[in-house]
């Protein structure tokens, strides 16, 4: 391990110095180790402290000092040290500590402060070790697939649900959830999904919500909302109409008060949610009982919930017409499933895109706004190029756009897996408008996640083989924007391909990839794996 030391000094009450302590993780539990080999063997180190209001702060060491450091960093909020290895003028490896604040006083009882950075392969997936024991490979305590997987304030990952298979070969969704800290690299058991239904959080009966394929949203309180899902009974799957709200400060679930759920008013798995500017929660689609596409949209206020939690259906005219906010008039259908779904312009405005009624496919793209008293369809809809449903999703560039990436241009299926290779951006920053995307990898169902300087990175996804029985996708890419058409850079694709999996950026720059379903031949194998990659960065 490498060591590097870093001092704050405060003139409060007298010169005052916090120290703090780095710990670099420059080994691995498996695969190519952070220090290179033969000719691409670590010789130095690049230590780089950035932070809000600040001068970056750069200092260079060598292999063999196995310590250094970076002198005084000011006070002040989201402080992050970079470490970079090189092999001569190669760049190996890559780790970054997460923001962390340094306060602007010194407490009476002054301790030294123990920083982590795990340094990771640049450009390659490893697996996430531990940074006690770092020959130690971590993984989630149970095999999960759809499953959510939230970054929380602290920056954890809260893990949650999902579903397993029994011995006969039937669906189970399961209640459980868990954490990654990136700090440590640890899972850890998180509280199983149940909550109290009456006499109280500490007495009373109790019932347990497992779930798969729910949807889980950020709100702006820090609390993780969980929306629908489907449990199995008999090997079908059983749409959810509970809504859960986790709150990380307390450990605990919470619903309606005093306990319970906030339900839905049309039981959905696979929904769109999304989070306005506000914190209003819109839920658009999914599949409702009997696999039929859910019509009903609605929309959430947490503001309300500490007295009258309640769920708002939107409305238009009953003689037709779209939603204007105001009528109370009757539920608007909407029937929607498989469609990619987004914030843009910082909340302003959520875009619902593509997807599939479940006969036919969709190309229009709608932005959905607050106002008056409701969520509304603006008049600003745009048309893709292509109909496709399933398609990927991420914020791209400087998040006035997103890229829709890959998808099925077969309306459900039970009618195939035709799979589209075709990318495609939506620009919102002045006006609502598409544009075309570089090719992809030909697949639907893959995972997308925006990465800090604005690429997007997409992995795995669901196919189908030469006999039209679907199987799991291994492709992994980059895309990056550019002056025109934005550009795939292809990557070294999955060791084990997967679907219904999770890919999150983490605080520090790295993409988590968990579980998923390694499918073929008819047989699905839920994983329990965990992988980290780090991109090449972009300087």
């Amino acid at each position: 391990m490498l060591w590097l030391s870093a001092a704050v000094w405060l003139a409060a009450c007298g010169a005052k110095v916090t120290t703090y302590h780095v710990t670099v993780v420059d080994a691995a539990c498996s695969g190519p180790s952070p220090l290179g080999s033969g000719a691409t063997t670590v010789d130095s180190f690049r230590f780089t402290v950035t932070g809000d209001n600040m001068a970056p702060i750069v200092v260079k060491a060598s292999y063999g000092s196995h310590s250094a450091s970076v002198g005084n960093i000011p006070a002040g909020g989201n402080r992050v040290i970079e470490v970079r290895a090189y092999a001569g003028t190669t760049l190996v490896s890559l780790g970054r500590t997460v923001p962390f604040a340094v306060p602007d006083t010194v407490p009476e009882t002054n301790t030294a402060v123990d920083v982590t950075v795990f340094l990771r392969p640049v450009g390659q997936f490893t697996q996430p070790n531990v940074a006690a024991t770092p020959n130690t490979c971590a993984h989630m305590t149970v095999a999960r697939a759809g499953h959510s997987a939230t970054v929380l304030n602290d920056g954890r990952v809260f893990i949650a649900g999902g579903y397993q298979v029994d011995v006969s070969g039937h669906p189970t969704a399961t209640q459980t959830t868990e954490y990654y800290d990136p700090a440590t690299g640890l899972f850890s058991a998180g509280p199983d999904i149940v909550l109290a239904t009456g006499g109280g959080p500490d007495g009373g009966a109790f019932q347990s919500f497992p779930r798969a394929f729910h949807t889980a949203a950020m709100l702006t309180n820090g609390w993780v909302f969980l929306v629908g899902g489907e449990d199995y009974q008999d090997g079908g799957a059983v749409p959810q109409a509970s809504n859960i709200i986790f709150v990380p400060d307390y450990f605990k679930y919470a619903g309606s008060p005093p306990y319970g759920t906030l339900p839905l008013n049309q039981p959905r798995s696979h929904a769109g949610v999304a989070v306005d500017a506000a914190g209003r929660v819109l839920v658009v689609g999914g599949y409702t009982y009997s696999g039929q596409v859910a019509d009903q949209v609605e929309w959430y206020d947490p503001s309300s919930w500490t007295t009258a939690p309640q769920s708002y259906v939107v409305t238009a005219p009953c003689d037709g017409g779209l939603p204007d906010g105001t009528d109370a008039g009757c539920p608007w259908s909407f029937p929607r499933a498989g469609m990619a779904m987004s914030a843009v312009q910082s909340g302003k405005y959520i875009a619902v895109a593509a997807g599939t009624d479940g006969t036919g496919l969709h190309t229009d793209v709608n932005f959905f706004s607050f106002g008056p008293s409701s969520f509304q369809a603006s008049t600003q809809a745009v048309t893709l190029a292509q109909a496709r449903r399933e398609a990927g999703i991420a914020p791209f560039a400087d998040l006035s756009q997103l890229i829709l990436i890959g998808g099925y241009d077969t309306p459900s299926d039970s009618v195939g897996y035709g799979s589209v290779n075709t990318s495609e951006v939506i620009s919102t920053s002045q006006r609502f408008q598409v544009g075309p995307g570089p090719l992809v990898g030909q697949r639907g169902r893959a995972c997308a996640t925006r990465l800090l300087d604005g690429r997007v990175f997409s992995v795995g996804g669901r196919v189908s083989d030469l006999t039209g029985a679907p199987v799991s996708d291994g492709t992994v890419e980059l895309i990056a924007p550019g002056s025109g058409v934005p550009t795939t850079l292809g990557q070294a694709p999955l060791a084990v391909p997967r679907w219904a999996h999770t890919c999150t950026t983490l605080n520090d720059g790295s993409v988590l990839v968990l579980g998923g379903v390694e499918e073929a031949g008819g047989q699905q194998t839920i994983l329990q794996d965990a992988l980290i990659y780090m991109p090449q960065p972009l300087n």
